[in-house]
């Protein structure tokens, strides 16, 4: 934030900005809940300086406190460079709330701060998508089985933090009935067992369309890069030999509170439901010469051939 600053003396050279003549700058993070005092300039023995006259720069980072910096002139009459005809604050919290106030004083109506060209400036995080090819490999899901992925991507950010809101991404289903659950996760290294659930569970519309995790407040610190996975809970009845399909995600899916996107992902792998074959029912066991044998009856297949079964004699 930044703005120009000039202190006249109305009619006569004899006015100026004396010590009690105070500019304030204030910052609220927060809609105006709280401001916090952040830098002032103060006269000195009527100071007086033009927008071209003084080079002075009163300039400080905000430090989210109340106790100001101050710049003062350091004596009165006509300044040069120390005439702060440039107020700037930087390193403010990027926020959607943010309000600044400016407090004027003067004690005496032939001298008039003067205030001009106010900006407020940002640098915008640079956001950068990517993923696998494909984004999950090909794999199987068992009936009953939970945070099972079927998406998983990346953003890099850099030159600013960016705040994440909402993700947004399509799936090709056989039935809506073979999951209970999408759910989202994040961490700032690649491990989705110790990963963040953030948003809530999609439990409604499981099938076939686009899906959109919102409300979202994930942020992501410049120089970092977030890992995000995208999983379903099976159901106990999914149908073996279904399959869903996450299509590839877009940098339009990704809604930024703010930043540059760009960057590309990949569809992920086909996921097949697979149910778990059932256990043998253990038959007659009839006892032979140093040896047994053992009947039993074959339990479900999970709707692939069983090619061999184990046994142990010590539980």
């Amino acid at each position: 934030m930044s703005f120009r600053l000039a202190s006249y003396s109305i009619s006569t050279t004899g006015n100026g900005a004396d010590a009690g003549d105070i500019v304030t700058v204030e910052v609220s993070p927060n809609g105006g809940t709280n401001y916090y005092s952040t830098v002032r300039v103060l006269g000195n023995n009527n100071a007086r300086w033009s927008w071209s006259s003084g080079t002075g720069n009163a300039s400080t980072a905000y430090d989210g406190n109340a106790t100001p910096v101050d710049y003062s002139p350091t004596a009165g009459g006509a300044r040069t460079t120390d005439g702060f005809s440039t107020v700037t604050v930087t390193g403010i919290t990027a926020t959607s709330n943010l309000r600044i106030r400016i407090t004027l004083l003067n004690d005496n109506s032939n001298e008039r701060w003067l205030l001009d060209d106010f900006k407020v400036t940002g640098t915008v995080p640079s956001i950068t998508l990517s993923s696998a090819n494909p984004a999950v490999a090909v794999a199987d899901l068992a009936t009953s089985a939970t945070k099972q992925p079927v998406y998983k991507f990346t953003t890099a950010v850099t030159t600013a933090n960016a705040t994440l809101n909402s993700v947004a991404f399509t799936t090709t289903n056989t039935s809506a009935s073979d999951i209970t659950k999408y759910q989202l996760w994040y961490k700032s290294s690649d491990d989705l067992s110790t990963a963040t659930q953030i948003g809530t569970d999609i439990t409604t519309s499981l099938g076939s369309g686009t899906k959109t995790f919102s409300s979202l407040t994930q942020s992501i610190s410049s120089g970092a890069t977030g890992y995000f996975w995208i999983t379903v809970d099976v159901a106990s009845g999914a149908t073996a030999s279904n399959t869903l399909e996450v299509s590839a995600i877009t940098t339009s899916d990704l809604t930024f509170a703010a930043g540059s996107k760009s960057g590309t992902a990949s569809a992920g792998g086909t996921q097949t439901f697979v149910t778990i074959p059932g256990a043998p029912t253990l038959g007659t066991i009839t006892p032979g010469n140093q040896q047994l044998s053992c009947a039993f009856t074959a339990g479900t297949t999970g709707g692939s051939t069983i090619s061999n079964y184990e046994y142990s004699t010590n539980g």
